[in-house]
């Protein structure tokens, strides 16, 4: 049904099957070794670990990189796995370079009438549930959202919030704001036992909502992954 490969730090296990999402996924075998570039129909690596060296000094309302101010441990235990389904049409490339690298990252295909694809990563988490929070809500100008939304997923809990407005994007750390009218943000915060995943996607409004059903579905089994 699916196949197994074991990174150093974190097993990625991608597989097919619609059983809970009814949502078209694809099999894969991830490659530690090499990463996958846009187009390639392929997954990233996806090494968790929260000790990244030396780390640029970031933003004011950042949240702390520390593992000492209650975010992730330096590098997780090397039995954690995760399962994890990619929708159909999702395109793993190189994670940017920015404030901190992505371990993950997905090209959602842009719906038509866009101009731009949305973008999805996924990392280890850092600070606070809130403080996360309000640092996205202050990434918006003109602010429309959703009330941010709890769940418990086979006992892990998960925060989703919908944001949307002109969204106010920084690839680097010195880089400039480039300014987004007609944004969304769905983002998620998993609270696994060995510390918190972020999922962050953008994009234009109607790439989002496009993409709202595989975002959730992507989320939940992230959430539910066996060890």
């Amino acid at each position: 049904m699916f196949r197994v490969v074991c990174p150093p730090l974190l097993c990625l296990i991608v597989f097919a099957g619609c059983g809970e999402t009814r949502l078209p996924v694809r099999q894969e075998t991830v490659d530690p070794a090499v990463p996958e570039t846009a187009g390639s129909g392929g997954a990233a690596p996806m090494n968790l670990s929260a000790d990244r060296g030396e780390e640029p000094s970031l933003p004011p309302g950042h949240p702390p990189v520390s593992a000492a101010e209650g975010g992730m441990p330096s590098a997780p235990p090397a039995s954690n796995s995760l399962q994890l389904k990619v929708p159909d049409g999702w395109k793993a490339v190189e994670p940017r370079d920015g404030i901190i690298r992505a371990d993950l990252e997905f090209a959602l295909p842009k719906a038509e009438g866009d101009k731009d694809d949305g973008r999805l990563t996924v990392m280890a988490a850092r600070g606070s549930i809130e403080m996360n929070i309000e640092r996205w809500r202050g990434q918006f100008e003109d602010l429309e959202d959703k009330p941010v939304e709890q769940l418990d997923l086979s006992g892990t809990k998960v925060t989703l919030v919908d944001f949307s407005g002109t969204y106010n994007e920084q690839q680097a750390m010195m880089g400039p704001v480039v300014k987004r009218p007609g944004y969304r943000m769905l983002a998620a915060i998993i609270e696994k036992p060995e510390g918190m995943l972020f999922v962050k996607g953008y994009g234009p409004v109607n790439t989002m909502a496009a993409h709202a059903d595989e975002f959730r579905a992507f989320v939940e089994s992230l959430a539910t992954s066996a060890e």
